[in-house]
C-alpha cells in the first residue's frame, strides 16, 4: 500500500518538473562517475543508522514514510543515474540485526560488484537464521 501511495504522489508531479530532472541525469552521473577515476567500486553504508523497529515506523502517509526513511541519502544517487549498486550483509549487530554495506560500480559493471560481494561473503559468511528463531529470542 505504501509503494502505491508513493507512486500516486509521483503522478502528481508536473511533466515539466520530470523533464527538468531527467535533463540533469547525465550531468549527475558524470559527476558521480569521477569517483571511478581512482576506484573500481565505491563502498557506502546502506543506512546511516540501524533500521527502526516495525512498530516505530509510520503507518499512515507516504510522505511521513519517506521522511522517516533512513536510506535515501546513500541509495538514491545510484538509482537516479541507473548505475549498478547492491547491498551486502556484513554480519549481525548487537541487536541481532543484519547491517549491510552498499557497493556501487561503474556503469554496466555489475560483474565487478558480484565478484566483490562473493569475496565478502566468503570471508564473512552471513549467518542463516529463521524468523521463528528471531521471535523466540525476543528480537
Amino acid at each position: 500500500a505504501r509503494t502505491r501511495s508513493v507512486a500516486r504522489l509521483a503522478r502528481l508531479l508536473p511533466p515539466r518538473s520530470l523533464r527538468k530532472a531527467l535533463a540533469h541525469e547525465a550531468q549527475i552521473a558524470a559527476t558521480i562517475n569521477t569517483a571511478f577515476d581512482s576506484a573500481d567500486v565505491v563502498l557506502t553504508p546502506v543506512c546511516p543508522s540501524p533500521a527502526p523497529r516495525l512498530d516505530e515506523c509510520p503507518t499512515r502517509g507516504a510522505l511521513r514514510s519517506l521522511r522517516a526513511s533512513n536510506t535515501s541519502a546513500w541509495l538514491v544517487p545510484w538509482n537516479v543515474t541507473g548505475q549498478p549498486a547492491m547491498a551486502v550483509p556484513v554480519g549481525i549487530d548487537d541487536d541481532n540485526l543484519p547491517p549491510a554495506i552498499q557497493l556501487a560500480g561503474k556503469p554496466h559493471d555489475e560483474a565487478a560488484l558480484l565478484r566483490l560481494a562473493s569475496e565478502i561473503e566468503a570471508a564473512h559468511p552471513f549467518p542463516r537464521w529463521s524468523l521463528s528463531a528471531m521471535r523466540t529470542s525476543g528480537k
